[in-house]
């Protein structure tokens, strides 16, 4: 409540900011559109997020691949960092799913190899150590 009368009275310091964020829920599922329908996936079924071309799609373990209504960096900020981990400036993957690492490359599950920057390859192993 206080939070809330802080942001009204116009108070928007980064701290304040921090907090609503905190406060939030992480996605569970992300939608899709699919035959003029709107679709839900879940984000257990999901291996990857990748960009490319301005668009966001999401790789399952079942092979399928879905065009979302969400860009990476938005998906990047709503993701539970427990469970994805951005790879690349083009790439979150799911943590569960990760094999191995190699120098520049991730490999998942499925058998897919991504990029992996250097500026992102201490938090993926963080990860991976934590599991």
């Amino acid at each position: 409540m206080a939070l809330n009368k802080a942001l009204k009275a116009g108070d928007q310091s980064a701290s304040i900011q921090g907090l609503l964020k905190a406060q939030q829920p992480y996605f569970q599922r992300v939608t899709f559109k699919q035959n003029g329908k709107t679709r839900v996936l879940d984000l257990q079924d999901v291996i990857y997020f990748l960009s490319q071309d301005h668009v966001t799609c999401a790789f399952t373990a079942d092979g399928s691949e879905h065009i979302l209504d969400h860009s990476l960096s938005q998906l990047g900020d709503q993701l539970d960092p427990r469970q994805f981990v951005r790879t690349h400036r083009k790439s979150i993957v799911a943590v569960k799913h990760i094999r191995a690492l190699q120098d520049s490359q991730i490999e998942l599950s499925s058998g897919v190899e991504l990029e992996l920057s250097r500026s992102n390859r201490a938090r993926v192993k963080e990860c991976l150590t934590l599991r």
